[in-house]
């Protein structure tokens, strides 16, 4: 009777550490989706400088070159989209970051996201909260082509998605 009660006892605390461990692996996941959680803004209606969070989670730093516009697109993956937050210009790590977007994360996470390459050649960049660029969408954009892109990172901390030449296009940011 011993032997059987044991058994079940294994059992079970194996069965419970075994759930414990995914929920610790299953981290929170957020999504800015420009389509539905953005309004629309036309270009000047914010200043440089400005910033608003959205979801409790991701702050836009705006330029005043910023605006949140119509833009239909359908993404290789089935994402769908209609508007797009248009950066206007490159991220300034001496200006508040203006023309990213922030956010903070408490481990290692993979940070993806959707854009349109508002020329041939431009990229997308992470930067730390140094305003150090830590990665860099590789490959040669091609102006108003669809992207699909992800970076890792590697550490909790506060982190910003910028462009680091010219101007892009985002629709979605998870």
């Amino acid at each position: 009777m011993k032997n059987a009660i044991s058994k079940k006892f294994l059992f079970l605390l194996i069965l419970l550490c075994t759930l414990l461990f995914a929920a610790a692996a299953h981290a929170a996941e957020y999504t800015l989706d420009c389509t539905a959680d953005l309004p629309a803004m036309a270009q000047g209606e914010k200043q440089d400088g400005d910033s608003e969070t959205f979801k409790d989670f991701f702050t836009v730093m705006y330029s005043a070159k910023n605006k949140i516009d119509g833009s239909e697109k359908n993404f290789d993956d089935g994402y769908y989209a209609t508007q797009r937050l248009n950066f206007g210009g490159k991220t300034q790590p001496g200006k508040d970051m203006i023309n990213s977007v922030r956010f903070t994360v408490n481990g290692p996470a993979e940070i993806k996201f959707w854009w349109v390459s508002g020329g041939d050649g431009r990229q997308f960049a992470l930067y730390d909260a140094n305003y150090n660029v830590l990665q860099k969408t590789e490959g040669e954009s091609v102006k108003n082509s669809l992207y699909i892109s992800a970076f890792q990172a590697d550490a909790a901390g506060t982190y910003y998605l910028g462009v680091p030449d010219g101007s892009n296009y985002l629709f979605k940011l998870v």
